[in-house]
């Protein structure tokens, strides 16, 4: 295996921890609201679904027998981590009280996991740079 491809498969690994660090920590650490009809729960749920396909997407880097479809990958992982900002930011919304967990504590922990893998999707799109195997 080399040295670019470990990077771009430890990058992903760190992706696919940040995606689950943001499925958990909602539920343990600053709960959503029960109802469904709450902004935090609609957002929590989108979250869910685009956390899937950015770890199907990393997991595709890794499991990948060379290095060049780590770039598409990597874009795809992109757009996924820019959907975790986007969407309890400004399409669906957290609660509105400043008070709730959801506000406090799931907005920012969201905002930065999207944005550290928006970080590494840009550092392994640029690490498969140049190489085709």
């Amino acid at each position: 295996m080399s040295p670019r491809k470990k990077l771009v498969s430890a990058l992903a690994g760190i992706e696919i921890f940040l995606c689950l660090l943001a499925l958990i920590i909602p539920v343990t650490l600053f709960p959503v609201c029960d109802s469904s009809t709450h902004h935090c729960r609609q957002s929590y749920m989108a979250i869910c679904g685009v956390a899937v396909l950015v770890i199907t997407a990393a997991a595709g880097s890794i499991f990948s027998k060379g290095i060049y479809p780590a770039r598409p990958l990597s874009i795809v992982t992109a757009v996924g981590g820019a959907m975790f900002i986007v969407i309890p930011s400004f399409v669906i919304g957290v609660c509105a009280s400043p008070m709730m967990a959801c506000h406090y504590g799931d907005l920012p922990v969201w905002n930065l996991c999207g944005g550290a893998v928006i970080i590494l999707s840009v550092v392994s799109f640029l690490a498969a740079k140049g190489d085709v195997d």
